[in-house]
């Protein structure tokens, strides 16, 4: 390189995209001769002839023939997408990479991470036709030559999706581009330059979280993939540094992923573990991670079962959606031969049973109470953790109830990134299961530069107790409130979960008891909050007692307040005005009214209530009652008594 700096005149510098190949790289000397020679134009060609024809570290990232990718393909070619369940066509004439169809930028970004490039690949090696082929070639041509590297490029150069497009879609079209004349030597060129750009650019501007393992999976893809590049092994280094050192500030030992988020912990099972098998595959088996990072993987998987629901999926955690875990976990079993992984992914039919039923995670604090593994259990989750890095809802101490093949109580869902009065619901408390005082929820305040207590440094105190008969867990609340005033009181909630006995046909139950103390005169407002799954629910204002009816096939609930005479319910359903209240959204995009009840008290402080909630089969509700004692609480079904200690 410096023979040939050295001959050079300095009114013909040495082109940008070979000052940053080194030259000696085995295979690469033709282009080196060339360059010699200060034939600029060949050494471009020979490079690119190189390229077409050199063998590929790692075929595994490529894309293969596929006919179940030509009706994708095919959209493609219409540009016709579907992105965060929102459906758009980019307009006719020159591609416009800046393009959304409604207000989400969302949609933008899916875009520029060109998930369908792997798609025309695969359909041009499956059919040979050069429509697919010539497609990409020129959406690579236009998107690199109409993007060069900005943090200003707000449509194309996030980070994230930076990292994602390395770290996937750029990669799996290599071997389109080596069989497709299509692909020119200008496309070639514009190609492998912004390979450069993408690496040197995530080195640069790194964020934090779930982010920086989505930018370090592409650094890592730019290095040893195209090894060529003279700082190709300095990327390498990097991003696998940051992998090790996120590994252990991101991942908890319970498996827990910071963000605390049941749906953003799969992007750091992915993103860590494509990051060690890509590694292995290029440079072999045990290269480049530690054996604690390996184990946290599993750990993570850990998490997934304890916190999968009976029907495979999981709570809607912090901006998570319904996501049915039961195959990942599967195959996660058979992969780390974990057959308490296979057992709780086949319902019992296969493997064998976890350690535990009922679960603590030291951790990220939370809690999980079940009967069993089969779709028939009862599930309970207690929600103790903090309110975590990123995408965080303000939901401490919410919780989520399951039964006989129904979901019955529990989170809501996330609904869309923008800042729509819907998404603000969902996030916020009044989209959860806590308690609002005078109207205001929990507020953890957001620009508080302050955020130590956002995430566990150490595993929890909180006591715990679970045993054959019940299970026991406390939590409270001593964070903020949204009405400043309101700053010093305290929320503590214990959640029990009485297992019953099939033998004496005792019915299993849970309980819900509050406190909240505060060093405040006066009368307030509290409003008690639960959340139902879309469905039937029936609200007895009189005796204080809430019903859902969701046929007479699965489960169904019956809830009883104590203090009941003292007590109001207030439910709304899909409302708009004066405030929102009662939505559900499963999916990114898509929101369904469902109900949610209000069970209103005015009261000074400290104020405390018990509350009951009884599963059923059917469509015949049991008959409840429940008030606090000495101890704990007496709760009655349907003439018959128990005590219950909390």
């Amino acid at each position: 390189q410096r023979k040939i700096e050295e001959h050079m005149p300095d009114s013909m510098p040495l082109h940008p995209l070979l000052s940053s190949l080194d030259l000696d790289y085995p295979g690469l000397e033709a282009v080196r001769d060339a360059a010699e020679r200060l034939d600029l134009s060949g050494a471009l060609n020979e490079l690119v002839a190189y390229f077409r024809t050199r063998e590929e570290p790692d075929p595994e990232s490529i894309a293969a023939a596929g006919e179940n990718a030509v009706e994708a393909a095919e959209r493609a070619l219409r540009r016709e997408f579907t992105f965060y369940n929102e459906d758009g066509v980019v307009p006719a004439g020159d591609y416009d990479w800046t393009y959304k169809p409604g207000t989400d930028w969302e949609w933008t970004w899916g875009l520029n991470r060109h998930f369908h490039w792997p798609a025309l690949a695969s359909a041009y090696l499956a059919t040979r036709d050069e429509r697919y082929a010539e497609e990409l070639a020129d959406e690579v041509r236009t998107w690199v030559g109409g993007h060069p590297a900005s943090v200003d490029d707000r449509a194309a150069w996030r980070t994230i999706e930076a990292g994602l497009r390395m770290g996937g879609p750029w990669p799996a079209i290599l071997r389109a581009m080596k069989e497709s004349e299509a692909f020119s030597r200008e496309v070639w060129l514009h190609y492998l330059r912004s390979i450069a750009e993408h690496a040197e650019m995530l080195i640069e501007h790194p964020k934090i979280n779930n982010w920086l393992l989505m930018e370090s999976n592409g650094l890592l893809a730019c290095g040893l993939l195209i090894p060529e590049f003279k700082r190709a092994g300095e990327w390498v280094r990097i991003a696998t540094e940051r992998f090790e050192r996120e590994m252990a500030r991101q991942v908890h030992p319970d498996g827990a992923h910071i963000e605390y988020s049941t749906g953003y912990i799969f992007v750091g099972i992915h993103t860590f573990t494509n990051a060690l098998e890509r590694m292995e595959r290029v440079l072999g088996p045990g290269h480049g991670f530690s054996d604690e990072y390996r184990d946290r993987i599993i750990s993570m998987w850990e998490h997934v079962m304890y916190m999968m629901r009976p029907d495979g999926y999981q709570p809607m955690l912090n901006d998570a959606e319904l996501r049915d875990v039961r195959g990942p976990l599967r195959g996660a079993g058979v992969k780390y031969d974990r057959p308490d992984f296979i057992y709780a992914a086949t319902q019992g039919a296969e493997g064998s049973p976890p350690k535990h039923l009922s679960h603590r995670f030291p951790w990220v604090r939370r809690v999980i109470m079940r009967s069993g593994w089969n779709s028939d259990s009862l599930y309970g989750f207690f929600e103790t953790a903090p309110l975590g890095a990123g995408h965080v809802h303000e939901d401490a101490l919410t919780f989520e109830l399951w039964a006989y093949g129904t979901p019955l109580v529990g989170t809501m869902g996330r609904y869309t990134y923008e800042h729509v009065p819907r998404r603000m619901y969902l996030c916020n408390g009044p989209g959860h299961n806590i308690v609002l005082i005078d109207g205001a929820p929990q507020h953890w305040k957001r620009t508080d530069p302050d955020r130590s207590s956002w995430v566990a440094t150490e595993p929890t105190d909180l006591p715990w107790t679970s045993t054959p008969e019940q299970d026991v867990a406390y939590a409270r609340y001593d964070q903020p409130w949204a009405d400043e005033r309101l700053d010093g009181v305290v929320h503590e909630r214990w959640m029990v979960f009485c297992k019953g006995d099939p033998d004496s046909s005792q019915q299993p139950f849970w309980l819900i008891r509050d406190r909240l103390t505060a060093d405040l005169s006066d009368e307030h407002e509290f409003r008690f909050l639960l959340h139902f799954y879309p469905g039937d629910v029936v609200c007895d204002d009189s005796h204080g007692v809430v019903t859902t009816q969701y046929g007479a096939d699965g489960g169904n609930l019956r809830v009883a307040f104590s203090n009941s005479d003292t007590m109001t319910l207030d439910a709304a359903r899909g409302q708009e005005e004066p405030v929102v209240r009662g939505w559900f959204s499963a999916e990114y995009g898509k929101i369904e009214p469902s109900w949610e009840v209000a069970a209103v008290r005015t009261s000074d402080f400290p104020i405390e209530y018990v509350v009951a909630f009884v599963p059923f089969r059917g469509s015949e509700a049991p008959e409840v009652a429940v008030e606090r004692t000495g101890i704990g609480a007496r709760v009655v079904i349907d003439g018959t008594a128990r005590e219950v200690s909390f």
